[in-house]
C-alpha cells in the first residue's frame, strides 16, 4: 500500500453519514456566479449569486455542455490577493461572512466593528460510479458539463468512498481509500451488489447484516 500525494484541502477528518455505500470520483465543476449586494437592516452584505452564463442555459438548452468554455464570472482573486484567471473561475467559490466582534478600551466595552472574511476554494463535487446510477456514468455526464478532475488543480486524491472528504488516503488493490474498512465496503458492493447497509446503527436484518460483516472482515484489499 502507498500514500497519496498532493495539496490536502480539509485536513479534518469527516464520516460518512449516508448509507448508500458506493464508489464516488470527486470532480471540480464549473458554476457560473457573480457578486450581488443585499441590503438587511441599514447594512449591506454581499454574497455570490448565479450569473447569466447559466441562467442562459434555461433559455438556450444547447449550451448546457458548452457555456463554462467562456464563462468569465466567479472570484476573481484568492485570499493572498493574486489573481484567479478569467477560465478558471467558474471552477471557484467564494464564501464571505461578517461577523460583529466587540471593541473594548481599558477593559469596557465601547463599541462593535463588522469583521469580513473571504474565503476562496474549488467547487468540489462528488459524483456516485456505480452501475444502477446512470448506467454508472454519472463522471462522463460531469465531464461534459465541465468538470474537471482533481489533479489538473493540483488537489490530493480523496478517498474513493462517497460522501468521504478525506484526503488521508492509501493505495489498495481496488483504489484509493482513507481505509480498509472503505476499501472492503466497497468492494463488498461491487462484488456482490449490496448497495444499502446502515453499518453505523445496524440493520432491521441482524441475520443479514451480520452475514455481511463476516464477510466484510474477510475481504482481502
Amino acid at each position: 500500500m502507498t500514500r497519496a500525494k498532493g495539496k490536502k484541502l480539509y485536513p479534518e477528518t469527516s464520516h460518512v453519514k449516508n448509507t448508500l455505500l458506493v464508489r464516488g470520483v470527486k470532480m471540480v465543476k464549473p458554476f457560473c456566479m457573480v457578486l450581488s449586494s443585499q441590503n438587511f437592516r441599514d447594512k449591506v452584505y454581499q454574497e455570490y449569486t448565479t450569473g447569466p452564463c447559466q441562467m442562459n442555459v434555461k433559455d438556450d438548452p444547447g449550451t448546457r455542455y458548452s457555456w463554462f468554455k467562456t464563462c468569465t464570472h466567479g472570484p476573481d482573486k484568492f485570499e493572498d490577493g493574486t489573481d484567479i484567471p478569467e477560465g478558471l473561475r467558474p471552477y471557484y467559490e467564494a464564501v464571505i461572512s461578517t461577523s460583529t466582534e466587540p471593541v473594548v478600551e481599558d477593559g469596557v466595552i465601547v463599541n462593535y466593528k463588522n469583521i469580513t472574511t473571504y474565503k476562496v476554494v474549488p467547487r468540489i463535487v462528488d459524483v456516485a460510479w456505480h452501475p444502477n446510477i446512470e448506467g454508472g456514468g454519472g463522471h462522463y455526464k460531469a465531464q461534459r458539463e465541465g468538470a474537471r478532475s482533481l489533479e489538473s488543480f493540483d488537489i490530493a486524491p480523496y478517498c474513493e468512498m462517497k460522501g468521504c472528504k478525506r484526503q488521508d488516503v492509501t493505495q489498495f488493490r481496488n483504489g484509493l481509500f482513507c481505509s480498509k474498512m472503505h476499501a472492503q465496503q466497497i468492494k463488498l458492493t461491487e462484488s456482490d451488489d449490496i448497495p444499502y447497509l446502515d453499518w453505523d446503527r445496524g440493520s432491521n436484518n441482524p441475520i443479514s447484516a451480520g452475514a455481511a460483516r463476516k464477510q466484510l472482515a474477510a475481504m482481502e484489499v
